[in-house]
């Protein structure tokens, strides 16, 4: 059954009201019509199948049918704070850490940072991560949808979330993450992860002392160097498949 996002705002008192390029792909590509039957999702971990009522290119409207809470998130809380990368790197990263079950992904300023921040273009940049993990997660038929945040320095990554235990992969580290994560006695649950990942170039030695001197654990993601949209996809499924409880087969669908 198709899926498609719809903001809480529009799903009251049993009604769904779907616009945009949802609606348009509803009517024109799929060409649903009243009677059909659809399901849609939140992005707060509710799930509902959508009787169509009414079809055109600019509104769907529909009655919900069922509300399900699906038990698809995982009880590993990831942040990935990412160092901000270049070009359309952060694209990829969002998109794929998605996919994994990263629950917040936080652009992060480092003293590699590339990129120049100006302003406007950096909230036109946080709208098209939005949509990008919003619609990685109607792919992957996850939920709820990862908070893009807003870009912090590298120090305040370390104040401005409370995590169970901080990672930061380093190239020069010999302790691999894995070695590290069996070293961690995980009995809580929720348990929330912080991944701190370097952009191009990596972080500083003085960057890793300060991550060090705030709790983070440096470690290693093998022999070989990653790019920097390469790290925070490969840290992120570790620490879940070594983390879950209950570790299911992922399972690899089509990309439609």
């Amino acid at each position: 059954m198709p899926k498609f996002f719809v903001e809480p705002k529009f799903i009251k008192e049993n009604r769904v009201k779907i616009r945009g390029k949802e609606a348009r792909h509803i009517a024109t590509v799929l060409r649903l019509e009243r009677g059909d039957m659809i399901n849609v999702f939140d992005g707060t971990g509710r799930e509902y199948a959508v009787l169509i009522e009414s079809s055109s290119t600019s509104t769907v409207e529909g009655r919900v049918i069922q509300e399900k809470w699906p038990e698809r998130e995982s009880s590993v809380e990831i942040t990935l704070f990412q160092g901000l990368p270049k070009s359309s790197k952060m694209d990829l990263i969002v998109e794929k850490c998605t996919e994994l079950g990263v629950v917040r992904i936080v652009p992060v300023i480092t003293s590699r940072t590339v990129p120049e921040l100006d302003p406007d273009k950096m909230e036109e940049r946080r709208s098209r991560w939005e949509r990008i993990a919003r619609e990685a997660s109607k792919q992957s038929g996850r939920v709820r949808v990862p908070e893009i945040g807003s870009v912090i320095s590298f120090r305040e990554a370390f104040t401005k979330t409370e995590l169970d235990l901080k990672l930061i992969p380093w190239e020069n580290e010999r302790v691999s993450l894995r070695t590290a994560l069996k070293r961690c006695q995980v009995t809580v649950y929720p348990c929330r992860v912080g991944i701190f990942v370097g952009p191009e170039g990596g972080f500083t030695p003085e960057e890793i002392g300060y991550a060090r001197r705030n709790g983070a654990i440096p470690v290693s993601l093998g022999p070989r160097i990653l790019r920097t949209e390469t790290a925070g996809i490969v840290a992120s499924a570790i620490v879940l498949y070594e983390f879950e409880p209950d570790t299911r087969r992922m399972e690899i669908g089509s990309d439609n």
